[in-house]
């Protein structure tokens, strides 16, 4: 996940209203080397800090807190090209071990006798491996009709949290209020992903004390410029993310294959010929539902606009918008929209006055 330092001046960037590739843009960074400091990857030097601080015009409080917080990050760095077993335990402890007391140490070896039943004298840890689960792809999964409806209203009562209605959805923002706002939530944005995310841009991996999604530098420059495929492809991943959290919790671990879509590159997206997605599994249906959701917001599908405007309008791939558009000609959709919304009190939407 994110260090200290890289989640405070997330969340000093997103007071702000600046975006990741705004920062980039005023430091002259690139996205990856924001990401490899803000990880842990690379040390932040005095140099690096008051670029920081000059950016973000930190307050006198927000310097100070930033200056001690990329002092423990390096320290971090330090620990993990030793290889320490568990760097920012031991880092922690050779910031402030001297400031602890008898007592503290005491409690401190006694919950570890009491983990591990040995008496030891240092803090370790046994790291976890990244695995992939792999699943044999056969046909696209259909949602129930309770389930398809209570998605549709989720993810609009998600959506209404970052744009109105009639809006295009700005991702970016998105992403930013995501990982700024939710301590088990973080975006990581590299020149490459890691080898289990099988060739795809963007992928959700499940880490200890939350999850983070990766994507990958080139393809975010794309989402923050519009392109379709690319925001749809995180869209879904962020429906993992709200409709998964708890199948989510693992300690660096990919749960959710790839979309086929994500492996693939933009010049092979929205022709004629557009690629099929693969959906097997419930979850990836799920995910897939709440994307279109999420970008297209349900209510627009009753309107009678066309599917290519809709699209255009929303930033959607016109492909998903087709697929989901049939549903909304139904009425046992309709219904089951009626019925849900005024059961959790939403007697006032506009689908009861139409």
């Amino acid at each position: 996940m994110r260090s200290g330092f890289g989640k405070a001046v997330q969340q000093i960037r997103s007071g702000r209203g600046m975006t990741q590739s705004k920062f980039a843009e005023l430091s002259g960074w690139s996205l990856s080397r924001i990401s490899n400091i803000e990880f842990q990857r690379a040390a932040i030097s005095d140099d690096v800090l008051r670029v920081y601080l000059k950016v973000l015009n930190t307050s006198r409080a927000e310097a100070h807190e930033l200056r001690k917080l990329a002092c423990f990050s390096n320290g971090v760095r330090k620990e993990v090209q030793q290889q320490s077993e568990h760097p920012n335990v031991v880092a922690l402890l050779r910031q402030f071990g001297k400031e602890l007391s008898p007592k503290a140490i005491a409690e401190i070896q006694k919950i570890i006798e009491s983990e591990t039943g040995e008496r030891v004298s240092s803090l370790t840890f046994a790291s976890n491996q990244m695995r992939s689960k792999r699943t044999s792809k056969t046909k696209r999964v259909h949602l129930q009709l309770h389930r398809f409806v209570e998605i549709c209203i989720l993810a609009s009562r998600f959506r209404r949290e970052y744009a109105e209605e009639t809006h295009k959805l700005d991702l970016e923002i998105v992403l930013e209020r995501l990982a700024s706002e939710n301590d088990d939530f973080d975006l990581r944005i590299s020149e490459a992903l890691p080898s289990l995310a099988q060739g795809a841009f963007a992928v959700v991996i499940g880490e200890f004390g939350g999850v983070t999604l990766h994507v990958e530098e080139d393809r975010y420059a794309k989402l923050a410029k519009g392109v379709h495929f690319c925001r749809h492809v995180v869209a879904h991943e962020v429906g993992h993310y709200v409709l998964h959290r708890r199948k989510l919790d693992s300690d660096g671990e990919l749960l959710f294959e790839p979309q086929s879509l994500a492996q693939n590159s933009s010049t092979m997206i929205g022709t004629k010929g557009q690629i099929e997605q693969v959906v097997d599994t419930l979850e990836e249906a799920e995910a897939e539902c709440f994307a279109t959701m999420l970008l297209v917001p349900w209510e627009s599908f009753l309107r009678g606009t066309t599917t290519k405007f809709l699209a255009s309008d929303y930033g959607e791939q016109q492909s998903e918008v087709e697929r989901y558009m049939p549903y909304f000609k139904q009425r046992a959709v309709i219904e089951e929209l009626k019925s849900q919304l005024w059961k959790s009190g939403e007697t006032s939407h506009p689908i009861f006055h139409g």
